[in-house]
This record gives structure tokens, sequence and C-alpha cells, in this order.
């Protein structure tokens, strides 16, 4: 997958402009437990799996992301003395798996083949997953660890939707002209299985805290966090890798 990454920073950072990198397999263990039994169902797993590891994972996905890194005046411009020293990076990032996966899982429906579709939604958001984490790892190894930096990653709630929520993001990395990432004006993101942060990065490590006010009303499935792993309310405590 390729990753994209714009300095828009005074800092003088030695990155690439693009970063190509090796996507990891999805751990399918949940799913092996939920289709391996009946039988019949376990034979349709089985042979569905065959199906998207001989051709349709390389047809159908198309993952890359967009990383754009702000120093600390850069970001407080937009989101004003939200969050405290010790603040040397902000980079938002978004990401996608593409549009054609989703697309296949419509056609799926039209013609009835309801578990293959569930499996293909099911295989794509795990995928997602994947490209997160793979998103994580070049900030963290490639940008935060030369400069001694913690990497901190916050999921906005519902106080800083306006501010750093999915439409934000998109415009501050201008994802929609880079990668394809356009945000629906019922908030959600396309493709669907698209997803958004902010990495801080911190000459120490700092915990950030949720606003303590959930999205009303709850966008449910539609929301952009659904895909990779639920509630950004639930999920905005933050893990430090320096």
């Amino acid at each position: 997958m390729k990753i994209f990454i714009e300095n828009k920073s005074r800092l003088k950072v030695s990155i690439e402009a693009v970063y190509q990198k090796d996507l990891p397999e999805p751990d399918l263990v949940e799913l092996k437990q939920r289709y391996g039994r009946p039988p019949a169902l376990r034979r349709k797993f089985e042979a569905f799996l065959r199906l998207w590891k001989d051709s349709l994972q390389d047809k159908l996905l198309r993952p890359c992301a967009k990383v754009s890194l702000l120093d600390k005046e850069g970001f407080r411009k937009i989101v004003p003395s939200t969050f405290e020293d010790p603040l040397c990076l902000a980079a938002p990032a978004v990401w996608t798996i593409g549009s054609e996966l989703e697309e296949f899982v419509s056609e799926l429906m039209g013609k009835g083949q309801n578990v293959e579709a569930l499996l293909l939604d099911a295989l794509g958001t795990l995928v997602l997953a994947e490209v997160k984490k793979t998103v994580r790892e070049l900030v963290t190894k490639e940008i935060a660890s030369p400069l001694g930096l913690y990497v901190s990653e916050h999921y906005p709630t519902a106080k800083e939707q306006d501010l750093l929520g999915p439409s934000a993001l998109v415009s501050l990395t201008n994802s929609e002209k880079s990668i394809g990432i356009s945000c629906l004006k019922g908030g959600g993101l396309h493709p669907l299985k698209s997803g958004v942060s902010v990495f801080f990065l911190t000459k120490e490590a700092k915990k950030l805290s949720p606003s303590g006010e959930r999205c009303d009303p709850c966008m449910e499935q539609k929301c952009p966090y659904f895909q990779i792993g639920g509630c950004a309310f639930k999920r905005a405590s933050c893990h430090f890798e320096g």
C-alpha cells in the first residue's frame, strides 16, 4: 500500500513523500470461529477464503493513506488551546481500502449471495484495521522515533467533531484530491471503508482524555469509526510508543 506524507510543519523532518508498505494478512480467528460450523457453512467459508486469497484480494483492495504533519503553531491555528505542551507535531491521517470491495459486496447481495457478501464485508473491515496499524507504525518508526518523540493516537469525540471530525481531517489532509476520500453530508466517509484519526508526537508520554460527551444523535454504522473498532468515545484512550 502507498502512504503519502505531506510535511506542513516548519520542522526539518527527514521523510519521503511516498512510502510503499506491505500490508499484513488480517487475523481471521474470529471469522473462522463464527463460520466454522455447521459443516455446510464451513465449506462455503473455506471455499470463499480460497477465492479471496487466489484473486479477490488483489482485485478488490486499493489500500492507501495520507498523513499531514503540522507543527504546534500550525495545529493551534486549527484547534486553539485544545492540547497543551509538550506537543511537537500533530499528524492528521486518513486511510482507505478503496471502493471496489464495497461495490462487489452490493453486487453479491443483489445476486442473493448473502453469506458471501457478509464474509467479504467482514474481511474488508479486518483489512482496514491492518491499514490503520500500518499507518501508525510508519508514523512511529519513520517520524517519531528518529526525533525521540512519543506517539499517541486520538479519535475525535463529540466536543471536537467540528474541529477534528472526519470532514475537517479530510480537508486538512487534502485527501479527496490525493487519495479519493470524500466526506458525505451525513458525516460518513466515501469509500465507506475508510478511517481517520490524529497522531500526536510529544516529548513525553501524554495521556489524551476524551471530552466525556457522546455524539448525539449517534451515527451507528454510518460512523467512520465503526469500521475501525467502534465508538470513538470508547477508543479515545491512547497508547504510547517512543
